[in-house]
């Protein structure tokens, strides 16, 4: 009997011992693991942001020549820029004042029987000067020549 208090005990302290070097041995796996997140957070701030470069006379890598009112005496054909989704800072780089032009896909007819562009939104940039811009799913943009413009994603 005296033989089993004596293996039982050891067995315990056995048990107590390796529960506490578990937790020193997760305590250090727990510290490493915060050190990996704060390194890889500092890798993902140290990312460069998203810049595009705009010419209105080049379709460039976003570009899709898109032509509205085609077969008609007005046909208007443009280059549609699908940029990714998101809000963007858009900086004139030409030499005139701009209009930056986001659009929706869906085109709806005018009372005059004319294709155009159901929604969007305008913003005028003078040269130098920066707006504020955000394209959404099934939206894209429109600058018109000379334009020229960098946006850089937010």
């Amino acid at each position: 009997m005296d033989k089993i208090k004596k293996y039982l005990k050891i067995g315990f302290i056995v048990i107590i011992v390796l529960v506490v070097i578990g937790n020193i041995i997760g305590g250090n796996n727990d510290k490493e693991k915060e050190a990996n997140d704060a390194s890889s957070e500092t890798a993902q701030e140290v990312q460069p942001a998203l810049e595009i470069k705009l010419n209105a006379n080049e379709i460039g890598e976003y570009g899709k020549e898109i032509t509205l009112n085609e077969g008609t005496e007005f046909p208007d054909t443009i280059f549609a820029y699908y940029v990714p989704v998101g809000k963007y800072d858009v900086t004139n780089d030409g030499k005139y004042r701009t209009q930056v032009n986001v659009y929706g896909d869906n085109i709806q007819i005018t009372e005059e029987g004319l294709e155009e562009f159901e929604d969007g939104m305008v913003v005028l940039i003078d040269p130098g000067q920066i707006a504020e811009i955000e394209v959404l799913e099934h939206q894209f943009i429109h600058i018109d020549a000379p334009s020229e413009v960098t946006l850089v994603k937010k």
